[in-house]
């Protein structure tokens, strides 16, 4: 019997039919204190989904984001699924510096960055979103306003800050 085909269609159905007894599912309790390093480590890390189809130069993704974002110490990038990435800052502040400044991107493909979940499994972390600063040019004058920018910010989504000069009009 040839356990392996082509494209390991037969293993696939072999392993589908795999099942636990019930003495076999056993839970485990795992206590904070078994997580507690892992938690702190947690803190200086973002979870990042780039969105793109195709595949990418690993070595030159690394490259270049190192670049953009201008890390005073060092960042470790770890693949954990495809293109889901979990970036270890050295430096809390570089975190933050990279977090403030979405969007980013790499080869004109979004990269989403979120905060470190510890409980969230990877496949069901939600990224599919990302803060834009949005900039609207000649508006009348009137329209200038803290007030108008928020109304224009929520009318496009969740809307994180407006940015004017002062409380004035213009």
């Amino acid at each position: 019997m040839e356990v392996f085909g082509d494209d390991g269609e037969e293993l696939e159905q072999l392993c589908s039919r795999i099942s636990l007894t019930e003495r076999e599912k056993v839970g485990i309790s795992i206590d904070d204190s078994e997580v507690a390093e892992a938690k702190l480590q947690g803190n200086r890390c973002l979870v990042g989904r780039l969105w793109t189809e195709k595949g990418i130069n690993k070595e030159a993704f690394k490259s270049v984001l190192s670049r953009l974002w201008r890390i005073s110490s060092r960042v470790s990038f770890k693949e954990v699924l495809d293109k889901l990435w979990l970036f270890e800052f050295a430096d809390k502040t570089d975190k933050r510096r990279v977090l403030v400044g979405r969007p980013w991107s790499f080869d004109r493909q979004i990269l989403v960055l979120k905060e470190f979940e510890g409980r969230v499994p990877p496949s069901k972390m939600d990224l599919r979103s990302s803060p834009f600063w949005i900039q609207v040019h000649d508006m009348p004058l009137l329209c200038m306003t803290k007030g108008v920018g928020s109304k224009i910010g929520q009318s496009l989504g969740e809307l994180e800050d407006v940015d004017v000069a002062g409380d004035y009009v213009g």
